[in-house]
């Protein structure tokens, strides 16, 4: 096909130049230089020339495809003088057209002509080619470019943009239009495409297409053409009715007719006015400055922009005609923002009809709005200084630094820094105006710390009004930093700690490692010695050890107790305080305070030990307890008030104290100590405890004897005796109240329960008023002391009998170890009287049916999924919900939560329930009642504006069937066939694979398809089918079907839209659109028959019967196939790049 498409188009290019193209009057050109010379002395094929010449000897025989002048034929004569191998030539024979199929046009012979001359012919072979016959021949010349050319052009003004959809034109013969040309750039010659044949001469009128309406802006040329071609295609044309123009039959440029459209750009709707907003000064934040544009008093517009920068006033509309002026300015907020000075300029503007805008400023520009920020001075102001120190101190003072600044002898402001590093007094008042100054110290502590001396500098502080801050020596000497104080510190030495061991006795042995002794800060050990000899003991201390900052610390001397005393050794349990200055210093005290004159003194003795004997007593237990108190009894010997001796047990019988280890044999005589038997914090329940103590009396030698508590002597050992008497619980009860009047106790009666935790210990059970008393489960204790408490509550029944009410309070019982019983409320209150559990009685009214009516109109074939529903509100909360799938009466069911009112009545409002989508064709009821239920029961109805019913509420729902809309389609049919294919086109409607609908036709147009009985609409929402046309098996001949599908998409109700194969909506019915193209047939090729003579300047058309100059004939009937040809095959290739996008 573009094999063919090229080759179509070679012609088309040839056959151009005979055809008028349009210029300023063109007459017949000899177009020197197009011809060329062929050395051939067979047949020469002279499909698409003009001019074809045999040169013989000194003659030329010239073939014309148009009958030309004399002057045309000296022309061609003259050319050809020009071309290799016509030369020299003095006489020419001319003849002209082109023969119908199988037929011959013969060249006469001229009257100079001898029987040498030859035969010269031009024939249509039956190959379908043109040729030129010659007998006697030396040189073939062939050439082109005789006959009138005429070509349009484009020009536009105004826009440099040519647009997409080009411009048109046309030629008409009369009101026949003759040919057509369409410019697509501009100042370029394009040609005309000629629709029919015409004859010569001809006068037709040559113009632009006119659209309508005429795109907005442009002007379309006025110019008309008029132009005849005469019978030797002369060219000649008037403009607009002016006079005749025509050129020299010299002419070789073809005719350019000029046509000049003008773009004026319309004015715009609207534009976008601007101005521009500067700010001078620092502002801290950036705040939003808003402008109006006003017409009078009208605002027109709004602008902001934040900061510096422009602003825009959008879509302001333009004048009609003539111009408005506005006025531009700044909106000044109030309160104006601190610090800023907003612009109070206000400027005009300017907008003509044709959307200029003028700014009406100095320079032209947009205008300008100039904010200035001044910043405002602080209320407060930080003041600063330094602290230095020096010395390389380990601990700076505790507090650190402290610093004064002060207005006078007024404290204005405090600081304070750990350590070395700057300080600062925070929100200084900055004076209403002029300056202040203040004096800034380091404050002097009133002890000052060892090794530190501090600063006595005093400096000046000048605070302005505008929030500056400078610095001044006290001699009012500006300084050029901040101002500083310097600390300074020596660090002081530690003076050696001593103290002064002593050994008593005379011992053969010192204890392996000898005696220690530490130093306590606290509990913190800072100092250690050790010695194995008598005399002077000297402390080394530990790292960790610090001089105090300021004043002094006190120190805790003591020797070192072995975990074990060495047998017949008596250690110092001496203490003494030592006093460590700050400066290092060291002075010693008892630990009662008491100043020592010289070192701490600690004596150790040796003495061999005597052994001490067993101290025992006697425990008696009375009463016949089941168990002893947990832990037994204790007993504790006491000296003074210090335990040195304690003895336990669990039974009756003798018990043998254990003595502390702090416990020592008198060092001569004997000592007493006191025996007791320890009483415990809460005295176990039933027991009574022995309260007697005894004297022990011990020996220097370790003799045990015993007294009472007022010296008389024991003869055995002392007697401890406790007795038991186990205690009884007293019996719990509780009041029963029955309020109401039942005519019998629910079966059972009523149950009440003790629970200690969640384990029951007692229950019991009455069917009548009246005290209840609990029975307790052999399980429950008293407690051992103190008090346990019980809970008490009435046991509520898995369901409660109709018309009761149980009590449901709770109580507390306290039961005591001795058997005690109290009684308190949940909440701990103390009850004087007995728990009290009241119940009652109230005959239950019996709810009446509450129901309503359902009515359905329309007769359905079927009811929705899950029929009708219908609910009972109270508030927001459902109380009841029905539901039916046929008319008739419909009863509710009531939530078990729902209670009748206590008293008066309860208003329910009862709806029918509206499904998120309703089913097709169904209108729902969308009535309310109200629904007034009484305390007793009882029902009644009303509208739900309060109107009593007669009868029941009633809810109608109709029903009205969908009815399917047509499905359409649109059949196209392009061609010109004769005949439509048998049975014409069918076309299916599919839901999956099942066909529900099809349509026929045997012509173009539109397409209904009838639905299958099978097809029901979808119940909800929508279903897709698909369309397409049915392929025949074989198609016809000629044809292309449409391949073409489309969605359509069929509502429940009945409504039809369509989509593209891809699923994008379409507005129009789909369109098939079928092509035929007729297949070319071979006609049968007729007896070839000479013409004698010259040929005829009229040739009959055998296909058309019409007559016409041959040589404009054929090329036009040649264009007209061409542009059939060409149109079928434009039309296949849309329709078959529509059915691919379809």
């Amino acid at each position: 096909m573009r094999k063919f498409l090229s080759v179509l188009v070679s012609l088309l290019l040839g056959f151009s130049s005979f055809l008028p193209t349009t210029a300023n009057a063109v007459t017949p050109a000899t177009a020197p230089g197009t011809y060329s010379s062929i050395d051939q002395t067979s047949p020469l094929n002279i499909d698409g020339y003009d001019v074809a010449a045999v040169k013989q000897a000194t003659f030329l025989v010239v073939w014309t495809r148009y009958p030309v002048s004399q002057d045309i034929q000296s022309l061609i004569t003259q050319s050809l003088q020009n071309v290799p191998g016509s030369q020299s030539t003095t006489n020419a024979v001319y003849f002209s057209g082109v023969p119908a199929p199988g037929q011959t046009i013969t060249c006469p012979a001229p009257a100079w002509a001898d029987s040498n001359f030859g035969q010269y012919y031009v024939q249509y072979g039956t190959d379908g080619h043109l040729y030129l016959h010659a007998t006697k021949i030396s040189h073939y010349v062939v050439g082109n470019n005789v006959f009138p050319s005429f070509k349009v052009k484009k020009e536009i003004t105004g826009t440099s943009t040519f647009p997409d959809s080009g411009f048109d034109f046309v030629l008409k013969e009369g009101s026949t239009t003759v040919g057509t040309a369409h410019a697509d750039k501009a100042d370029t010659p394009f040609s005309f495409n000629l629709n029919s044949n015409f004859h010569m001469p001809i006068t037709f009128t040559m113009n632009e297409v006119q659209p309508s309406p005429v795109p907005t802006g442009w002007t379309y040329s006025a110019i008309s053409y008029t132009v005849t071609i005469d019978q030797n295609l002369n060219l000649t044309y008037v403009e607009n009715d002016s006079s005749l123009l025509q050129c020299p039959p010299s002419t070789t440029t073809p005719t350019i007719f000029t046509f000049t459209n003008n773009y004026t750009t319309p004015p715009p709707a609207t534009v976008d006015i601007h101005g521009t907003k500067a700010v001078t000064g620092t502002p801290t934040t950036t705040p939003t400055f808003s402008f109006v544009l006003k017409d009078g008093t009208t605002t027109v517009g709004t602008a902001q922009v934040t900061g510096a920068g422009d602003f825009t006033f959008t879509n302001i509309p333009v004048p009609a005609s003539g111009s408005k002026t506005l006025t531009m300015s700044e909106q000044t907020p109030t309160p104006v923002p601190t610090g800023w000075t907003y612009s109070t300029a206000s400027y005009t503007v300017t907008i003509q009809s044709n959307g200029s805008v003028v700014y009406n400023t100095s320079d032209g520009r947009q205008p300008t709005f100039t904010n200035s920020y001044i910043t405002p001075p602080p209320a407060t102001v930080d003041i600063h200084g330094t602290k230095a120190v020096t010395g390389n101190p380990t601990t700076i003072p505790n507090g650190g630094f402290s610093f004064v600044l002060k207005d006078g002898t007024t404290t204005v402001g405090t600081a304070q820094v750990s350590g070395a590093g700057n300080f600062t007094f925070a929100n200084i008042p900055v004076p209403a105006s002029g300056s202040k100054t203040l004096t800034m110290s380091e404050v002097q502590p009133g002890t000052i710390p060892t090794g530190w001396t501090y600063s006595g500098a005093t400096y000046n502080v000048i605070v302005g009004a505008d929030g500056s801050v400078s610095y001044q020596t006290s001699a009012g000497i500006p300084l050029d930093g901040l101002p500083t104080f310097t600390n300074s510190y020596t660090t002081p030495v530690l003076s050696t700690i001593h103290a002064t061991k002593i050994i008593a006795g005379s011992p053969t042995a010192i204890p392996d490692g000898g005696f220690s002794f530490v130093l306590k800060d606290g509990t913190t050990t800072v100092g250690t010695a050790q010695t194995d000899k008598a005399g002077t003991v000297t402390f080394s201390m530990s790292s960790n050890f610090q001089l105090p900052a300021n004043g002094t610390t006190t120190l805790v001397m003591s020797e070192v107790q072995p975990g074990t005393i060495p047998t017949g050794w008596t250690y110092s349990g001496a203490t003494y305080n030592v006093i460590v200055g700050a400066d290092g210093s060291v002075s010693y005290q008892t630990n009662d305070g008491i100043p020592l004159d010289g070192l701490p003194v600690f004596i150790n003795s040796y003495l061999a030990t005597p052994t001490l004997s067993d101290i025992q007593a006697t425990k008696i237990i009375t009463g016949s307890p089941t168990t002893i108190p947990d832990g037994g009894f204790s007993f504790v010997l006491k000296d003074g008030a210090n335990t040195v001796g304690t003895a336990q047990t669990d039974k009756a019988g003798t018990v043998t104290f254990s003595m502390g280890s702090n416990f020592q044999l008198p060092a001569s005589g004997t000592t007493t100590l006191v025996m007791s038997e320890v009483q415990p914090g809460t005295i176990p329940t039933g027991w009574t405890y022995s309260g007697a103590t005894y004297n022990v009396i011990v020996g220097a030698d370790g003799s045990v004897s015993y007294q009472t508590s007022d010296g008389i002597p024991l003869d055995g050992l002392p007697t401890f005796t406790n007795s038991y008497t186990a205690p009884v619980l007293s019996a719990i009860q509780a009041t029963k109240i029955i309020a109401g009047n039942p005519t019998t106790i629910p079966d059972g009666g009523f149950s009440f329960v003790l629970k200690d935790g969640s384990t029951t210990v007692g229950t019991a059970q009455t069917d009548k008023s009246g005290t209840v008393t609990f029975s307790m489960d052999s399980n429950f204790q008293l407690p051992a002391s103190g008090t346990t408490t019980l809970v008490m509550s009435e046991v509520q029944p898995g369901t409660v009998p109709t018309g009761w009410t149980y009590s449901n309070a709770t109580y507390n019982v306290i039961v005591g170890a001795d058997g005690s019983v109290s009684y308190q409320t949940s909440d701990s209150i103390a009850l004087p009287v007995l728990p009290i559990f009241i119940n009652s009685y109230f005959a239950t009214p019996n709810l009446g049916d509450i129901q309503a009516t359902k009515i359905i109109t329309g007769s359905p074939t079927t009811i929705p999924d899950g029929g009708f529903s219908f609910v009972l509100k109270d508030g927001s909360t459902t109380v009841g919900t029905a539901q039916t799938d046929k008319a008739g009466t419909v009863s509710f069911s009531m939530d078990s939560n729902f209670q009748l009112p206590a008293s008066g009545t309860t208003t329910l409002v009862m709806r029918e329930v509206q499904p998120d989508t309703l089913p097709a064709g169904w209108t729902y009821s969308g009535a309310t009642y109200n629904v007034i239920v009484g305390t007793d029961g009882s029902i009644s109805y009303q509208t739900n504006d309060g109107i009593p019913l007669d009868g029941l509420p009633t809810f109608t729902n109709s029903y009205t069937a969908p009815v399917l809309s047509a499905i359409q389609a649109t059949k196209i049919i392009t061609g010109n066939p004769t005949t439509i294919p048998d049975g014409g086109f069918s076309f299916v409607l599919k839901d999956g694979s099942t066909t529900v609908g099809t349509a026929q036709t045997d012509k173009a147009g539109t397409v209904t398809f009838s639905m299958n009985s099978n097809f029901q609409l979808p119940a909800s929402g929508t279903t897709t089918l698909v369309m397409s046309e049915v392929q025949p098996g074989t198609v016809p001949t000629g044809w292309t079907y449409s391949n073409a599908t489309y969605n359509v998409i069929i509502g429940a109700d009945g409504s039809v839209s369509y989509q593209t194969s891809g699923g994008a909506a379409i507005n129009d019915l789909p369109s098939f659109t079928n092509n035929y193209m007729a297949v070319p047939v071979t006609p049968e090729t007729p007896t070839p028959t000479a013409v004698a003579g010259e040929s005829s300047t009229i040739i009959e058309n055998p296909y058309t019967g019409n007559t016409a100059y041959p040589p404009l004939a054929s090329v036009f009937a040649m264009l007209g196939l061409a542009g059939l040809v060409t149109a079928a095959l434009r039309k296949k290739h849309r329709d078959h790049s529509n059915d691919k996008r379809d």
